[in-house]
């Protein structure tokens, strides 16, 4: 069985409240909770004093056992404290196994769908008010047709798992985005390009251009995710 706590800390991460550093700490405060058996928040707190911890930390631990219960984890038998639509979606995300940044954009974009029908007495369910919030995004906010279709596969994944119904009409307000030639390097700029960047950046570069990864994945890489033993010897030695 999975390990609840490596899902809660993706959940953690995409709220976006808490620096990467905190992260561990709110996952430790809970693992010691959990692994205690204690009943509730009382004797947990009374565990933390007698162990010596401050109240400073007694409040961060039982702050990180509260956001735990507001977490589905249908392993240990947790229920959500929240059915809103916001943290619904957000669950049913991370049970797809989207990657954090997405759930954090697709989280930040359906609090403002639902945020436009609320100030509009609309109701979010209506497939008019689809239609007439990427139609506010694009003649009163100017949103690119990018960050539209964006929006757009957010309110659809809205109603579509957590709603459970498919909209209609809404075909119409996705954005087109119009056709532009990429500016590209040519064979000889891209052979001299990684001998002008050194250092970490320089780094960086090498591994995005040998082994196609994006930018924010090349700078994610930690050393235990890399198989040294399939690597030829010179391609890690050296310098």
């Amino acid at each position: 069985m999975d390990d609840p706590l490596i899902n809660f800390s993706e959940y953690v991460k995409c709220l976006g409240v808490f620096q990467d550093r905190q992260v561990p700490f709110v996952v430790f405060w809970v693992r010691w909770f959990l692994e205690s058996g204690l009943p509730d928040d009382d004797s947990f707190s009374s565990l933390l004093s007698a162990s010596g911890k401050q109240d400073w930390q007694i409040r961060q631990a039982l702050d990180a056992v509260k956001l735990f219960r507001s977490f589905s984890v249908g392993a240990i038998g947790v229920p959500a404290d929240s059915d809103e639509p916001l943290d619904v979606m957000a669950r049913q995300l991370r049970v797809r196994h989207y990657s954090p940044s997405t759930v954090k954009t697709y989280s930040i974009w359906c609090r403002q769908f639902l945020e436009y029908c609320s100030s509009r007495g609309l109701d979010p369910r209506d497939d008019s008010s689809f239609v007439g919030f990427l139609s506010f995004l694009a003649s009163r906010r100017n949103v690119a047709a990018s960050t539209r279709n964006q929006a757009f596969n957010t309110v659809l994944f809205l109603f579509r798992n957590v709603w459970g119904r498919e909209p209609s009409g809404v075909e119409a307000v996705r954005a087109r985005a119009g056709k532009r030639l990429p500016v590209v390097l040519d064979l000889e700029e891209t052979s001299v390009l990684p001998g002008l960047v050194s250092g970490v950046a320089g780094l960086v570069l090498k591994l995005i251009y040998s082994s196609g990864l994006r930018l924010n994945e090349a700078l994610s890489v930690r050393i235990q995710d890399i198989n040294f033993s399939a690597l030829p010897r010179f391609a890690y030695m050296g310098d």
